[in-house]
């Protein structure tokens, strides 16, 4: 998206008089559009993951092979492993889905730091 920004300035107050004059500015940091969303997406699942957490319920079977007999406690621990498994694949999609969310964020800042800089640059060359 083009001419995205996340930072603003504009004067909010103008004092002069005879010799001097002062300006009192705001600079805003505020995401607007597709960025506020990724931010507001990123926050959400942040403040969701830090209080209530998330619990990704799985299922494991153990099947008992015809020439074996039935024990309780193995079909257990087989169950137990395929079922976490299961859950840590899970809790892989989610993390890798946080991490893009995140490295999307990172860049629209970064982004926006590129510009902040060049728009310092260019108010620093000019002589007054």
């Amino acid at each position: 998206m083009k001419n995205r920004r996340i930072t603003g300035y504009h004067d909010t107050k103008h004092i002069k008089n005879e010799e001097t004059t002062i300006v009192y500015g705001c600079t805003d940091i505020k995401a607007k559009r597709k960025v506020a969303e990724d931010f507001n997406k990123l926050g959400t699942s942040l403040l969701y993951l830090s209080h209530a957490g998330v619990n990704l319920e799985t299922k494991g079977v153990s099947k008992l092979h015809p020439e074996d007999s039935y024990d309780e406690k193995t079909g257990r621990i087989v169950a137990s492993i395929k079922a976490e498994l299961k859950g840590l694949d899970k809790a892989e999609e989610c993390l890798n889905e946080l991490k893009s969310l995140m490295l999307t964020c990172m860049t629209e800042i970064d982004e926006e730091m590129e510009k902040l800089t060049a728009r310092k640059h260019s108010l620093e060359k000019i002589k007054f």
